[in-house]
């Protein structure tokens, strides 16, 4: 018979924060909530996956949860699921989360009303009847897809065994705010580094050491649908690319961080001058293919880490393809990156050596 674990958090939140959008950083579980950040590095956490979708990975019986925070009776959160270990080092896992804030007083706004009369009226009304009133009910369905790669790495007096879980999100929305509804899709894109700390110090007490990375919500997936679109009906074009630089004040308004607007700004011009292009973000990582008309070739030609875009649009272009940018939107969190400068002087380096040495 196989076991099933079932693990019940509840907890009451005390806390303030923002509503709307943001409901899913309340947490998933008690844990989460309790060891905040490091959550993007935690394994065979059942209730983790909507920080980073690679820390379900671990664990070897199905396994349910449940989270309810109520915060001073004005907002109640809830969320729940369940992993499920697969087959080949495989997992899955299904969560529902939701927010409802009731009770909502619907006041009038009395500035955009010049009548004196008409205002008094508007009053004696709320006096005699009481405010309307009408709820936020926001919902969020995830499933959670884990593969997991494991290996050996050779120390020379020793073999270190490690293991990789990559993960993605896929999520569907539903808010709906008094008499409007909106829904949407988003996705995100998690890994885990893990080693044995037993293995290289030789005590199996020490466990395991763990490094998280987790990507997501900076670029809106509702700019796919146009992107495979410009493909579709412009068979001309190779590649396209989301600017987020089209309208420079909208990514000083999704909090890209100064030292990256002006960055980008003088390295595209660079870019645009050697090169004889009018890009007007050529640090996109936002890009859609034709896989018919680029050969494999050009792909294995590009590295293997953050350059592989710079290296993609610099084969594309002395390969005489078409690459059409469109206007995207983006947003920047609180977290902070230490590669956006090692990728900036790796950009300039490659930029000049294929503009004047490699150019075709």
């Amino acid at each position: 018979m196989k076991k099933l674990s079932i693990i019940l958090f509840v907890s009451f939140l005390f806390s303030t924060g923002k509503y709307g959008d943001s409901f899913l950083k309340i947490g998933t579980s008690a844990r989460d909530i309790g060891i905040g950040q490091a959550i993007v590095a935690d394994m065979g956490n059942a209730s983790g996956a909507n920080v980073n979708p690679a820390s379900i990975f671990g664990l070897s019986s199905r396994t349910l949860y449940l989270l309810i925070v109520n915060q001073y009776g004005l907002a109640e959160f809830y969320s729940g699921g369940i992993v499920l270990p697969l087959k080949n080092d495989k997992y899955a896992s299904f969560n529902l989360s939701g927010l409802l804030v009731d009770n909502i007083e619907h006041r009038p706004d009395l500035i955009n009303i010049s009548s004196i009369e008409q205002r008094r009226d508007i009053i004696r009304d709320l006096f005699a009847q009481g405010y309307n009133s009408f709820n936020n009910v926001e919902t969020a369905f995830t499933t959670t897809f884990v593969k997991r790669f494991n290996g050996t790495i050779n120390m020379g007096f020793n073999y270190i065994k490690y293991e990789i879980p990559i993960g993605i999100n896929t999520r569907l929305f539903k808010k709906k705010l008094h008499k409007k509804e909106a829904y949407g899709i988003g996705f995100d894109i998690g890994g885990i580094y893990s080693i044995g700390l037993g293995d290289i110090f030789n005590y199996n007490w020490m466990g395991k050491f763990g490094f998280g990375i987790s990507m997501n919500n900076q670029y809106n997936p509702k700019y796919i649908y146009n992107m495979i679109n410009q493909l579709f009906y412009n068979q001309h074009i190779s590649a396209v690319c989301g600017s987020r630089m089209f309208n420079k004040k909208n990514a000083l308004k999704g909090n890209m961080p100064i030292y990256k607007f002006i960055g980008n700004i003088f390295l595209t011009k660079l870019f645009n001058l050697i090169f004889n292009t009018k890009f007007t973000d050529c640090h996109t990582g936002y890009w859609a293919y034709n896989l018919k008309k680029i050969k494999r070739k050009t792909f294995k030609n590009c590295d293997n880490k953050f350059c592989f875009d710079v290296d993609l649009r610099i084969n594309l272009i002395n390969q005489s393809h078409l690459i059409k940018e469109i206007p995207i939107g983006t947003y920047y969190g609180t977290e902070r990156s230490s590669t956006h400068l090692i990728y900036a002087i790796r950009f300039f380096i490659k930029t000049i050596i294929n503009g004047f040495f490699n150019k075709k």
